[in-house]
């Protein structure tokens, strides 16, 4: 019996080294038991000791490394030990490693190779997709090299693992830290950690920086070491922030008297308006930016949030995808972009156009806005880079019918253009708030905005649909003060057929919409009303409204250069003649002689006599004869 133990050992410890190949065989650490590279093995039976480490190389192929040194083996078995030499290859590195972004040379070292050993680097930039692959070179003794070039080592940092091959055994030795890859950590200059494109000349975007920069670092010395000294005639900087009390919405410039910028500090993920002179970039030193959060196996970068609206930034040096982004409500992660928590857009700011978009794809060194309908909500930006889709389903369009459609307003100011607002019905809507409302984005830094107000609900939006009616509704419309405003409606043909649209402003003008209609808004105009339904419920709505009296307001502006406007009221229908005169009482211009209806009117010179040549400057007259009334005012042209 104890002849048959002697055998049952050597036979467990013979078993262990295979299921440890390929880095097995060798010496037990028990002095008692020993293990020859020849001659089989029987036996069988249960060891009464589980624990044994074995340490060597014994040649069962490549079965990958246990961490554990505890087995039980059961049974009989028998095993044909192999050569002990077998090939091997190994990489002394880091499994995270910070680098400079400067070429780097890594080494692989080899052993037992029976032929000719070649090597891959395999290589993707992090939040990648799929690897690459370079050839490795023979480099002192039994190694290889690959010399990483500085064109791999950007802002995103890199994943890399190494696959060496011996044409001899035709054995192929993967290093990749167990499966793990190993990572560089980038360090970067500010001279390297630069936006890759220059800013467009003298206008505003919104950027973000996807580094982390080094120590504490205010948001004035960030930009200022690229941009030059604070000065708003060369570049300007702000972001937009809520007050203490969390209600007011304002735009934050970084101004030289203004002591915050002194204490905010840069974080990636942060969104900022900037506008900048001679196409100048920007960026700082640091280090790239890493996941802070792991979730479903997946890295997240988090980022905490206000309630309403954030101006953020895309945290990571590659593009990302909207619709990957996921957000923790309050501690509990959701699935999608539920309603309740967002307006499922991420508004950026089209510097061509000057107006707000959405799109899926949120690229590097860009912002956007997002309104947050709670509080206690973190972003959790994927670390993963965007893939645009491989065919595109195009937009969803439902059917125009009574139950289901809208008409659109764009307001367009100096250039600036607020577009996609709409107004209409649709089947699940409400009179009130509901998920088909969603907020308007705050205005770019000197642009004008067009916002529907919703019942009983603070703030403004720019859409507003209302459930199917029989007769008519009414919204409202508040626009941002600015001069030369256009504005702009749109899609009329999908009202009913029984329905019409009328639009009255704060000064009491009316227009009856068409299918395209164009409205140049007089200056002081803030609100209007918006009446759709039957021509009965219009009519009875505008009846209300007709001025009780006759109305001539002083020209606005005045002075003047080159055009003004006059608004007059009339209290029930008359023929109207309105004319200006120069001081010598000479007719220069004709503006109205024709049967009107009662309502407000706004009429517009544009300094020229009935002939068309422009006017000189100076003091001009007009006066409107109406019914029984004669009234004129003064005016100034300054040129």
């Amino acid at each position: 019996m104890k002849r048959y133990k002697s055998l049952i050992i050597p036979l467990m410890m013979l078993l262990c080294a295979v299921l440890m190949a390929p880095f097995a065989a060798g010496q037990s650490g028990n002095a008692d038991y020993q293990m020859t590279n020849s001659g089989l093995v029987g036996g069988g039976g249960v060891s009464g000791n589980t624990n044994y480490i074995v340490t060597g190389t014994f040649g069962f192929g490549p079965m990958g490394v246990s961490t554990s040194s505890s087995y039980i083996l059961n049974g009989g078995f028998a095993a044909a030990v192999q050569q002990a030499d077998v090939f091997s290859a190994s990489y002394i590195g880091e499994a995270v490693d910070t680098v400079p972004i400067a070429p780097i040379t890594l080494t692989v070292e080899y052993g037992n190779a029976e032929g000719a050993v070649t090597g891959k680097f395999y290589y993707r930039l992090r939040g990648g997709v799929f690897p690459d692959s370079a050839t490795m070179t023979a480099g002192t003794g039994n190694t290889l090299t690959y010399t990483v070039p500085t064109s791999l080592l950007t802002p995103r940092g890199l994943d890399y693992y190494f696959a060496i091959n011996d044409a001899g055994s035709g054995v192929t030795r993967t290093i990749n830290n167990s499966g793990a890859g190993y990572t560089f950590i980038c360090e970067m200059t500010n001279a390297q950690g630069q936006c890759p494109t220059a800013l467009p000349e003298a206008q505003y975007k919104i950027v973000g920086i996807p580094i982390n920069h080094q120590g504490s670092r205010s948001v004035r010395y960030i930009f200022g070491d690229d941009l030059g000294a604070i000065d708003n005639t060369q570049w300007r900087l702000g972001r937009y922030e809520y007050d203490y009390d969390g209600d007011s919405l304002a735009l934050h410039e970084y101004l030289t008297n203004d002591p915050l910028p002194n204490i905010a500090e840069h974080q990636p993920g942060i969104g900022y308006w900037l506008a900048v002179r001679h196409g100048k970039r920007f960026g700082t030193d640091g280090y790239s930016v890493t996941p802070n959060r792991l979730l479903f196996h997946a890295s997240y970068y988090e980022l905490a949030l206000d309630s309403g609206w954030n101006q953020l930034a895309n945290p990571f040096a590659f593009p990302i995808d909207w619709n990957s982004v996921l957000f923790d409500d309050d501690g509990t992660v959701v699935a999608g972009h539920p309603a309740e928590i967002l307006d499922d857009f991420a508004y950026y700011y089209d510097y061509t156009d000057k107006t707000y978009k959405h799109r899926d794809s949120l690229p590097a060194w860009e912002g956007f806005f997002v309104n947050i309908k709670k509080n206690n909500v973190k972003i959790l930006f994927h670390f993963f880079q965007y893939m645009p889709p491989l065919a595109s389903a195009g937009k969803i369009f439902e059917p125009v019918s009574t139950d289901n459609w809208q008409i659109n307003f764009q307001l367009v100011t100096a250039g600036y253009k607020d577009a996609d607002n709409y107004v209409g019905v649709k089947e699940k809507a409400k009179t009130g708030y509901d998920n088909y409302d969603f907020a308007e984005p705050p205005p770019p830094p000197g642009g004008a905005y067009l916002a529907f107000s919703v019942p009983e609900q603070k703030g403004l939006y720019r859409c507003d649909y209302r459930p199917a009616f029989e007769n008519g509704a009414e919204w409202k419309l508040n626009f941002a003060k600015a001069t030369d405003r256009v504005l702009t409606v749109d899609d009329l043909d999908q009202l009913p057929n029984n329905m019409e649209a009328v639009l009255i402003f704060d000064n009491d003008t009316r227009f009856e919409l068409t299918e395209r209609t164009e409205i140049k808004l007089n200056d002081p105009i803030q609100t209007a009303r918006l009446i759709i339904g039957t021509r009965n419920y219009i009519d009875n709505e505008i009846s209300e409204l007709l001025p009780k009296s006759f109305i001539l307001e002083q020209n606005y502006p005045n002075p003047f250069n080159p055009v003004t406007s006059i608004t007059f009221s009339l209290p029930e229908p008359g023929l109207v003649l309105l004319e200006v005169f120069n001081v010598l009482g000479q007719n220069v211009r004709n503006l109205v002689d024709r049967e009107m209806a009662a309502g407000t009117y706004v009429v517009d010179w544009d300094s020229k006599d009935d002939n068309g040549n422009p006017v000189a400057s100076g003091v001009y007259f007009y006066r409107i004869e109406y019914n029984d009334v004669n009234q004129c005012r003064k005016m100034v042209l300054l040129k």
